[in-house]
């Protein structure tokens, strides 16, 4: 249905936002907290403080969360320590911090379980959960969350009971099981009605509202986000409203009504910046990038692609900055402990040694008084020495446990040795194909231009040269490529920046690129994608691998021939083929193809090769989580097929 009332809608939406900056239970909380000098209570005052925050300004929250931990831990209040430590992973969770969130996530569940604290595990264990999900290992994020859920049902909790319920939904939705995904959201928004729960049952009506908008139910869908909206309104909570606000403009995309999908999908963007999480940001720019797709607004679409970049980029590059930071922090107190534990032994060795001087001196007073004391004093030292006894047993396991550490260093030592012979050994093989491959085109050109320069050559001679270094050129540049692209994975620690990769366009991309180098042996290059076939992928990565493809393709291809690029998804698994119909390879060639040597074969024009590309291509496409296979005949051609994990919309996890 029309939603004939938006214009009413957003001025008291506005109206309401300032009101949060100024909570007056935040300045009442903050003024209790200032003025308390128990620790105990301060610190469970910043908690409440940090948890009020949550929902409205995370990187405030974070600060009072902060606050809250220094507090607990001088005082040393376990519960109310691991209550902070696990409201700042929070924040930084809402802010896209995911290393720093799962390190203090997880030191706030190990005080949790040595303390007992039950119903802090369960929000512990929801947490793990939710990041195991983010990065689609939901076999880890599913045993998570029933291991809250069965302690929730223990104790009878039903507000964490129906977090987990939504959250198990939020698994089965991501695998396409979307009846058990609406099970679990209706039982989980069932029982925070009951409870009065307002935030959590935004995040169950949200989710369901985006179920049936895949099941292009599009009135139920937006009832379910206009009911979430009215209560994120009177709540205050920006995150629910923004999530709202966006999918009410992808279902009024679907629906083809334009104007309402963007004003509704702005004013998400809108709340967005005010909340202030790259997060939040990101998913607000992808959803309009996606309605102006809808809409047939092409320059919208691609301002809100590159800002979808943008913020993909920044959020990767603060985690690399904070997992740097962590390891700075992890060796500076390494080193700083082991100096402690050094001093405190010289210390105690130092101590025990005066002690013992004074016992031997009270002993021989105790002879010259008397042969009693002599007896009393005999038993004490026998006592002191099975403490001294005992002390050397602890040092012996200590030493014992040190040999296991040098042990295990060594084993780890040795594996590194054997990486780096193997990368040495690469590097050998690189130096050489340089130094055959690369010297000899270079030298042919530069003797050709010198000929050239002096006018040695006639026109007809020059004519006849010409391909021949159009070919060795082409074979130079192919090979640079290769290399820089080694290179590069080598510097860059091989790591992947995954993003939604559109196959289709992707592909016509690459055919357009090798269409000269097609052209030239009569080849015809076409592809079978559709538009919705999206990889969540390194994108330059999948670009490489399906250059090298289908230059292989062409080389091996027969003059007049085709090739063929496919592509299909398949259980959220998504595979790519590049097929020829050329000279095919033999089961030996076929053997040896990705053992870790390059093969260097001549293509049916007798075009050169290096042979660098396709274990370039394999490691690729196992970074990103897929394999590379080939099915090859003699004389009859080639397919190459690769897998990639496909792009899943994501629905809202709930957070604690």
């Amino acid at each position: 249905m029309a939603f004939l009332r938006f214009c009413r809608f957003l001025p008291l939406l506005l109206v309401a936002l300032p009101t949060m900056a100024q909570n007056p239970k935040i300045d009442s909380l903050q003024t209790l907290a200032n003025a308390q000098s128990n620790d105990s209570l301060k610190a469970e005052l910043l908690c409440d403080i940090s948890k009020i925050y949550m929902s409205s300004a995370p990187a405030k929250a974070i600060e009072a969360g902060q606050q809250a931990l220094a507090v607990a831990r001088r005082g040393k209040v376990s519960y109310t320590e691991a209550r902070a430590l696990h409201l700042v992973s929070y924040g930084n969770f809402l802010l896209g911090n995911y290393p720093l969130a799962t390190s203090l996530n997880y030191k706030a569940l190990k005080i949790r379980e040595r303390i007992n604290d039950s119903v802090g595990i369960i929000d512990s264990y929801n947490n793990v959960g939710n990041i195991n999900v983010l990065q689609q290992n939901y076999p880890a994020g599913a045993a998570a969350y029933h291991k809250g859920l069965a302690i929730a049902l223990r104790l009878g909790d039903k507000v964490r009971t129906s977090r987990v319920y939504n959250n198990l939904g939020n698994i089965a939705e991501r695998l396409h099981q979307n009846d058990k995904a609406i099970g679990y959201y209706e039982k989980a928004m069932k029982i925070k009605e009951d409870a009065g729960d307002k935030m959590g049952l935004t995040v169950s009506l949200g989710n369901l509202a985006l179920l049936y908008s895949r099941k292009a139910n599009y009135q139920k869908a937006i009832a379910y986000y206009r009911r979430s909206l009215a209560i994120t309104e009177k709540t205050g909570d920006l995150q629910n409203q923004i999530h709202a606000l966006s999918g009410l403009g992808e279902v009024y995309a679907k629906m083809g009504r334009k104007q309402d999908a963007v004003q509704y999908g702005e004013a998400g963007l809108a709340l967005a910046h005010q909340f202030n999480s790259k997060v939040t940001l990101l998913n607000a720019v992808e959803t309009l990038n996606e309605i102006y797709l809808a809409t047939a607004d092409y320059k919208k679409a691609h301002q809100y692609l590159s800002l979808t970049r943008q913020y993909a980029d920044s959020i990767s590059a603060e985690n690399m900055q904070t997992r740097i930071a962590e390891e700075q922090v992890k060796f500076e107190t390494e080193k700083k402990e082991k100096e402690n534990i050094k001093l405190r032994a010289e210390q105690k060795l130092k101590a025990e040694q005066l002690e013992r001087k004074n016992l031997v001196q009270t002993l021989i007073l105790a002879l010259l008084v008397a042969a009693a004391l002599a007896i009393f004093f005999f038993y004490r030292s026998r006592v002191r020495l099975q403490e001294a006894l005992k002390l050397l047993s602890k040092t012996n396991r200590e030493v014992e446990q040190n040999r296991e550490d040098l042990k295990t260093q060594a084993h780890v030592l040795t594996r590194q040795k054997e990486e780096l012979e193997k990368l040495n050994h690469l590097k050998d093989k690189l130096f050489s194909i340089i130094s055959h491959d690369l010297r000899g085109p270079v030298g042919s050109l530069r003797a050709f231009v010198q000929l050239l320069a002096e006018h040695k050559l006639t026109e007809q001679e020059t004519l006849k040269l010409l391909p021949l270094f159009d070919s060795e050129i082409s074979h130079t540049t192919n090979l640079l490529d290769n290399l820089l692209a080694w290179a590069k994975s080598q510097l860059g620690g091989s790591t992947t920046q995954p993003v939604p990769v559109r196959l289709q366009e992707l592909a016509h991309r690459n055919l357009e690129l090798l269409q000269p180098l097609a052209t030239v042996k009569g080849i015809s290059l076409s592809q079978e994608i559709s538009p919705d076939v999206v990889a969540w992928a390194d994108q330059e990565m999948v670009h490489f691998v399906l250059r090298n493809l289908v230059a292989n393709a062409i080389k091996f291809s027969h003059s007049n021939g085709s090739v063929l690029v496919t592509g299909h998804e398949e259980e959220g698994l998504i595979t790519m083929s590049v097929q020829d119909f050329g000279k095919g390879m033999s089961p030996a060639d076929q053997e040896k193809l990705f053992q870790g040597a390059p093969l260097s074969t001549r293509g049916t024009a007798n075009e050169k090769g290096s042979g660098l590309g396709l274990l370039f291509c394999r490691d690729f496409v196992q970074l990103n989580g897929g394999t590379l296979t080939l099915e090859s005949t003699l004389g009859q051609g080639s397919t190459f097929s690769f897998t990639l994990p496909a792009y899943q919309e994501a629905a809202v996890p709930e957070l604690v």
